[in-house]
């Protein structure tokens, strides 16, 4: 969408600003996100088993930037795949209709004590005297 221009003035106008409306993602654009991420977790989840594999084996330990560099990926990897999950559990919600609650379970909370009478004299509600 085009604020700011009119029709066929887009192209001289200089003020013409291009806004986004906010709207949630369709889900088709959740599952494709989803399986984008799920992906590239699997990747990623090679070569971090590799590197933890290597580093518990004794392989080169010098200084902080190995294991913080093995811990970052680890995080990532974790990162990837959690949102992935995420997004495939709210496209499921999304796709999948809620169901009205019924209207015979819903019930009131009255004040206890008072009983709740009809516009009729000497007529109660659920056969209260």
């Amino acid at each position: 969408m085009v604020v700011g221009a009119e029709k066929d003035s887009l192209r001289g106008s200089h003020r013409a600003v291009r806004v986004r409306a906010r709207r949630p993602l369709r889900v088709t654009e959740l599952v494709t996100g989803a399986m984008v991420l799920l992906a590239a977790g699997g990747a990623m989840a090679g070569p971090v088993v590799a590197a933890v594999l290597v580093y518990r084996a004794g392989g080169p330990q010098v200084g902080t930037a190995v294991t913080a560099s093995v811990v970052v990926a680890v995080l990532a990897v974790a990162a990837t795949l959690v949102t992935g999950v995420w997004l495939l559990a709210t496209a499921w919600s999304r796709r999948t209709p809620r169901l009205a609650p019924e209207t015979s379970t819903v019930r009131i909370p009255m004040p206890t004590g008072l009983r709740p009478r009809l516009g009729m004299t000497g007529v109660a509600v659920r056969g209260a005297p």
